[in-house]
């Protein structure tokens, strides 16, 4: 029996020779295992860090793009204020044109009037100068 209980006990030992390789390939994965779900963990952190920057930085765009159509609305008011006022003045100096052309019409008009009182006048100097003077009328008669 004490034969058989070495004997036992060698078959023992030959046997866990491999149960202690596996449960050190067991550990090993283990140790593996943990070592990556911490990277994994890592990474996540790092990865919401990035993300919460990317949403900042995406705040910041639409910020931007939200002045910028502002900016763009105002300038298309200005630039319609603008096409507004440059027709006020186009139709302004179109007036303006017409007044004048009118202005040169009536002095076309007038001219003849003016030559008219000029020779008239003209002839009211002769007549009065060739007339007495109203006392001397008075003593030739």
């Amino acid at each position: 029996m004490a034969t058989e209980v070495m004997s036992l006990t060698g078959q023992s030992e030959e046997a866990t020779v491999p149960l202690r390789k596996t449960l050190g390939e067991i550990q090993q994965a283990a140790n593996a295992a943990i070592l990556s779900s911490e990277a994994a963990s890592r990474g996540m952190a790092g990865a919401i860090l990035v993300g919460g920057q990317a949403w900042q930085t995406i705040k910041v765009l639409v910020e931007a793009l939200e002045q910028m159509a502002e900016a763009t609305s105002q300038i298309g008011t200005s630039a319609g204020q603008q096409a507004t006022v440059t027709a006020q003045i186009s139709q302004a100096m179109r007036d303006i044109d017409q007044v004048a052309r009118r202005n040169v019409a009536a002095i076309y008009q007038v001219q003849p009037a003016a030559r008219n009182l000029t020779m008239l006048s003209n002839r009211l100097a002769g007549i009065v100068a060739t007339e007495p003077e109203p006392a001397e009328r008075a003593r030739s008669r």
